[in-house]
């Protein structure tokens, strides 16, 4: 938190005032140059963004990058701070090019980055790198550039599957044409490592997309990379993504299974145990089994307490934690704590987390269900729907279908009736959305 000692000024690395509340020290709050954002502009979001000329998800991701304020962006534009409000919560569009290039350069995006011309058909700089990696002719460039990929398609970042879907499988295709030639054993070792990682991470992309046949040959895949490696942690990565898909299917014996092996192997205390263990208490608690589930819980926090700095494929926190134990506890028909902590977890997950928040929203319905409350459980139910338009993912589908199931005995009431109207277009495939289910909840 800044205003304590020993922060920083954001642009001038000055040290603040223990007074100071912001990110910036007051010569640098009455400069008009904003600080840089240069690890902002490595992001895919980031590029995406800026390949498609939209300047205010640029200006909402800086903001949150940075923490600084729309009146500072304002004053840097030379507008008022209205403008950036209505840009940056979409009521704005920034048509002319050259006024976007000048909020480009004035946020400090670099030239390289700019395009030509604007224009919706181009992808993220995932899929251009891999378009300059498959032209190249040394397997030493074509590796580095995929550990690249890898490591950053590990996040699994916050957009729509089907636009990171065509990029991934383009990485896979490089993967095996670089295992298919002379490599030596360090340069095969880098291959398996991306394979497994972008395999595990197309499998759920998969599963977004609902096409569960081609999500358990990737995870198949991903598995057998990870075997191959002499890399405990990032095997168990690739279990853990197995148990992920076991528990999204409700299989949670072979979750279980996953587990057990992942958590046999010799792994450093952290972020990636603290995973497992609350994946594994998920399992237990869907087995019936309440008193592991809350010792696994309790593992995973200790292992979370002595977390280092998250990277690439391990970035599970405190947020997640907490809404996987209140998914334990919805399990346990414990709904009251349940529902704590899960608002909890809404509260501290980041804003662009659209899917995860989502699916909380949901675990929040079924609490409310549990307490006999239909009214707030539908309620829950649209404000997750509307939320999450515009990733309707399999999940998300399949879990509405559920609670509403479980609504049946309300089905009477106006707020059910009303739900089902918000509902229809979701659950039939009005072409609304850009998936749509299989038949009605009432099937």
């Amino acid at each position: 938190m800044s205003g304590q000692d020993g922060d920083r000024c954001s642009a001038c690395d000055a040290v603040l005032s223990r007074y100071n509340t912001t990110l910036l020290c007051g010569a640098c709050s009455r400069d008009r140059k904003l600080p840089a954002a240069d690890q902002l502009w490595l992001t895919v979001q980031a590029r995406r963004a800026i390949s498609e000329w939209d300047v205010g998800a640029v200006v909402a991701l800086y903001l949150r990058h940075t923490g600084l304020t729309q009146g500072r962006i304002a004053k840097a534009v030379g507008i008022d701070q209205s403008e950036v409000s209505r840009l940056v919560n979409g009521r704005k569009q920034i048509r002319d090019l050259v006024q976007a290039q000048h909020w480009l350069n004035t946020l400090g995006v670099p030239a390289t980055l700019l395009p030509a011309t604007p224009t919706t058909e181009q992808t993220t700089d995932l899929a251009s790198d891999l378009t300059e990696l498959l032209e190249t002719s040394g397997a030493e460039d074509s590796i580095g550039r995929l550990e690249q990929a890898a490591e950053r398609m590990g996040t699994y970042p916050g957009l729509a599957p089907s636009s990171l879907w065509s990029a991934t499988n383009e990485d896979l295709r490089l993967a095996r044409n670089l295992l298919a030639g002379q490599l030596s054993l360090r340069e095969h070792e880098a291959v398996l490592r991306a394979v497994a990682i972008l395999a595990g991470t197309s499998a759920h992309l998969l599963m977004d997309m609902a096409d569960w046949p081609d999500a358990d040959r990737h995870l198949a895949l991903c598995l057998r990379a990870g075997e191959q490696l002499d890399d405990p942690d990032l095997y168990a990565w690739c279990l853990g993504m197995a148990a992920v898909d076991a528990g999204v299917r409700r299989d949670w014996t072979t979750a279980a299974e996953h587990l057990d092996n992942a958590e046999a192997l010799p792994l450093r205390p952290g972020r990636r145990a603290a995973w497992l263990a609350a994946q594994h208490a998920r399992a237990y608690a869907g087995l019936g089994k309440p008193s592991a589930a809350l010792r696994s819980l309790d593992h995973a926090w200790k292992q979370l307490g002595c977390a280092d700095e998250p990277t690439s494929t391990d970035f599970f926190d405190q947020a997640r934690l907490a809404g996987m134990a209140g998914a334990v506890q919805l399990m346990l028909n414990r709904p009251d704590d349940a529902r704590n902590t899960i608002t909890e977890a809404i509260e501290q997950r980041r804003s662009d987390d659209v899917k995860g928040i989502a699916l909380l929203m949901l675990d929040n319905a079924e609490c409310y269900i549990q307490q006999s409350a239909p009214d707030a459980a539908a309620h829950q139910v649209r404000a997750a729907e509307q939320l999450a338009r515009k990733q309707l993912v399999a999940p998300i589908r399949t879990r509405m279908r559920r609670l509403r199931r479980q609504m049946e005995p309300w089905a009477d009431t106006v707020a059910v009736k009303q739900l089902d109207v918000e509902l229809h277009n979701v659950l039939t495939g009005s072409g609304r959305y850009e998936y749509a289910m299989d038949g009605p909840w009432q099937s």
